[in-house]
């Protein structure tokens, strides 16, 4: 399954490799299944193989394994895909002269992979430093105690599917700040909403071409319930939080 666009950077090896290479990843059973492994390698090899005719790669020095990306320090400490290879007479160098073999061969097919619809929202806040950031409602942004200050978040996709997502945000005890687009920069050089002196007690979300569900906890409360509109007038539905009560969580879907 194809989670992203080949050309987006996604988080699949924690550490520099994540700005310079496309994560793949081969679904593992029990490793004890030559059949099994014999299939899943000769797809990756013709994946590969199409990636490198694709974007012009040399499959001898551009394909690395998750802990040849480690030795290489662009990447984090995996045994990835060495506890696995071996055990049924492969390697990488044996991996990377397949998918030589498979792109000299000529014409290279696309791969059949099945693409992942579902838009998600990446998102992350500002708790005296900017925490990482978090998809959909895998958890949620903040940490339970400190006062959220800044935002920052966007659809993930390609903007003709996903559009884009625009948000403000309430200073507790001042006003609702400026719409920001994504994390696109504001007239003031921005790409977050907030004011990271100030707490945050008020958020609210849209998109331009999906619905935003959102919500947020408050500090020495609890969650509130989910939203989805985006009127300053309307504290039901129109936007998530309780003006003069400060906000230390939150999550966002799209739909």
């Amino acid at each position: 399954m194809q989670t992203l666009p080949w050309d987006m950077q996604g988080w699949h090896c924690d550490g520099k490799g994540n700005q310079t290479h496309i994560g793949i990843e081969i679904c593992e059973d029990g490793l004890n299944d030559a059949n099994y492994f014999n299939q899943v390698y000769n797809e990756a090899v013709e994946t590969f193989a199409y990636l490198c005719k694709t974007f012009r790669l040399n499959p001898m020095t551009d394909i690395l394994c998750h802990c040849e990306g480690h030795s290489k320090g662009i990447a984090s400490n995996h045994s990835d895909v060495m506890h696995w290879f071996p055990k049924f007479g492969k390697s990488m160098d044996t991996f990377r002269n397949d998918v030589n073999a498979k792109v000299n061969e000529g014409t290279v097919p696309q791969p059949n992979v099945t693409p992942n619809n579902k838009i998600d929202v990446k998102y992350q806040v500002y708790v005296s430093k900017w925490l990482p950031d978090v998809i959909n409602t895998t958890d949620y942004a903040g940490i339970y105690g400190k006062p959220i200050t800044g935002l920052r978040a966007n659809t993930v996709g390609s903007e003709n599917t996903a559009g884009k997502l625009i948000y403000r945000v309430h200073t507790k005890n001042g006003k609702w700040l400026g719409e920001i687009t994504d994390r696109e920069k504001d007239k003031s050089g921005d790409n977050f909403a907030g004011i990271l002196s100030k707490q945050i007690d008020g958020v609210m979300i849209k998109g331009t071409k999906v619905k935003a569900k959102y919500r947020v906890h408050l500090i020495n409360g609890g969650w509130l319930p989910w939203v989805d509109g985006y009127n300053e007038n309307d504290a039901v539905n129109g936007y998530a939080g309780k003006l003069g009560q400060a906000i230390d969580g939150i999550q966002i879907e799209v739909l």
